[in-house]
This record gives structure tokens, C-alpha cells and sequence, in this order.
């Protein structure tokens, strides 16, 4: 994450790929929260370091941060 954008707003990866989300925004909070049908574990408000996350399951991943309208991504699992 940065300048308030996820930099890779759609990701197109294999079954089984680890994603790791990172946070390059100096002293500014986001987090990552899974919306719609398909849903992984949400990442909460932060300001440096990263996480990640495995997706096993085929389908189509979206996640916005809830502290910023608009800033939103799409993860598609092939």
C-alpha cells in the first residue's frame, strides 16, 4: 500500500499462491478487508510491516481498505 492505493490493484495468481500485503504509506493506518462472495481472513488497521495470506480456493477474492473510499483490489485464483 501506498500514496493511499493498493499498488497491485488486480492480481491474476495459481491455487495455492501466497500473497503478501505490505505497507509503505509512513504513518498512515490501512487495513485489508475481504468483501463479496469469496473471503479470506482480514488484515486489521496498521501502519508498517506486512502480512500475508495463502489462497487455496479458485474464485475471485475482492478487498477494499475501510479507512479509505475508493482504495480497493481483486485477487482472481485460477
Amino acid at each position: 500500500m501506498r500514496d493511499i492505493a493498493f499498488s497491485s490493484k488486480n492480481l491474476s495468481i495459481s491455487r495455492g499462491t501466497t500473497v503478501t500485503f505490505s505497507w509503505r504509506d509512513a504513518n498512515t493506518f490501512h487495513n485489508v478487508t475481504s468483501i463479496g462472495a469469496k473471503r479470506f481472513t482480514a488484515i486489521p488497521d496498521r501502519q508498517t510491516g506486512s502480512r500475508s495470506r495463502r489462497f487455496t480456493k479458485a474464485g475471485t477474492y475482492r478487498y477494499v481498505c475501510t479507512l479509505h473510499p475508493g482504495m480497493s483490489g481483486r485477487i482472481t485464483v485460477r
